[in-house]
């Protein structure tokens, strides 16, 4: 564990010990993450071919056709494919930080994974049935306050719920960090403590997420004009057009999409680092807390920091 990690900093004092970490070991962390990070650059980019090969039968055929079914399923296929390869490079990255191998964190990344996307099926099962009560209780055609209505309910619940995610931020951190600590953290004494640094939490998500995102719109741009061409040359062949894409269009696209999203998981590495100092942050808060001690700012130490020992990707 790197040393400095349970230090009192602010925002600006975290990014800053994040780009350090990032810039002084980045030949460590590529060769840690080049190999997942490029699988799961090659499924997204294969995801995005499919997209582009949709079937355009009409919605009347299109689910008795088998050329359809066949689409849904590989559609399915790759949407698995992307939850394994990104579990396995999101376990790559916190193995140079928590210290165990990618074997072994790769099943504690699936475990919080899962009991994600178990928490977004749940609510998102309860706020679709919110948003089409009025229909389900019978009434076909609802006046258009009761249709704002459920759905200004439904737009709550998922601010609420977003708001209570929040600390789910550093609870997580200190799942994945923490070896000894069980699943159950996440939503249990740790969660609470998230609730105490809420706003902390929140500020650090939201410029991490705005840097994150302007440097996206950068490192995407390829992507989003290869997608742009495709929807204009769709338009025009609806308006009875002939095709206007090169033949090695689908090259392209796949090589646009493989590039960016290989390029976007080191973005989000960045970003982990800065919740990972957050966490560390935060832990040194409570420990002050609990031990009534006073941790004062390092004012002449080196900014300089490394990661863990290596280990070796299995």
């Amino acid at each position: 564990m790197e040393t400095e990690l349970y230090k009192i900093r602010s925002l600006a004092k975290c990014t800053k010990a994040a780009y350090n970490l990032f810039n002084t070991n980045l030949k460590t962390i590529l060769r840690h993450t080049w190999l997942p990070a490029l699988v799961l650059a090659i499924i997204t980019a294969a995801g995005q071919l499919l997209y582009i090969n949709q079937p355009t039968a009409p919605i009347s055929t299109a689910w008795t056709a088998t050329g359809h079914w066949q689409w849904v399923l590989a559609c399915v296929f790759i949407g698995l494919l992307t939850f394994v390869s990104g579990a396995w490079a999101y376990a790559a990255v916190v193995s140079l930080f928590n210290g165990l191998s990618v074997k072994r964190n790769i099943q504690r990344v699936f475990r919080l994974f899962l009991l994600f996307a178990a928490f977004i099926f749940v609510f998102g099962a309860i706020i679709a049935a919110i948003t089409t009560l009025p229909m389900i209780m019978g009434n076909s055609d609802p006046a258009a306050n009761t249709t704002m209505l459920y759905s200004g309910i439904s737009t709550l619940l998922l601010v609420l719920l977003l708001i209570a995610a929040i600390p789910a931020y550093y609870s997580s951190l200190k799942y994945l960090i923490e070896p000894e600590q069980k699943i159950g953290c996440v939503l249990g004494k740790p969660y609470r403590k998230g609730w105490q640094h809420w706003g902390f939490l929140f500020i650090t998500i939201l410029l991490t997420g705005i840097i994150v995102a302007v440097l996206c719109l950068i490192v995407m741009a390829p992507n989003y004009l290869i997608l742009l061409a495709h929807y204009a040359n769709l338009q025009g062949i609806s308006m009875g057009d002939a095709s206007g894409l090169p033949s090695y269009f689908e090259i392209l696209a796949f090589f646009a999409s493989l590039i960016s999203t290989f390029i976007y998981v080191y973005l989000s590495i960045w970003a982990f680092t800065v919740y990972y100092y957050v966490y560390g942050s935060i832990e040194a808060k409570l420990r002050a807390k609990t031990e009534n001690t006073t941790i004062l700012f390092g004012q002449s130490q080196e900014d300089t920091v490394a990661l863990p020992e290596e280990v070796e990707l299995k």
